[in-house]
């Protein structure tokens, strides 16, 4: 299925979750803050199954040096 992730259409295995997608592309939760269809969900969210069509923004969080 598709789903568009930072402007880009992006193919995914059904019942992809949040936190699967995260995990398999290098990205920790820790660093990144997550929107999905224009919200940004809460922690417990990491589970929410991703579905086509969906909008799938991932901003990194700059580190502290």
């Amino acid at each position: 299925m598709e789903i568009l992730w930072n402007e880009v259409q992006q193919e995914i295995p059904d019942g992809t979750t949040v936190s699967e997608f995260l995990i398999a592309h290098d990205l920790s939760p820790d660093t990144v803050v997550i929107e999905l269809n224009d919200r940004i969900p809460g922690a417990e969210n990491a589970k929410q199954i991703l579905r086509a069509g969906d909008r799938l923004d991932i901003f990194r969080i700059p580190s502290k040096s």
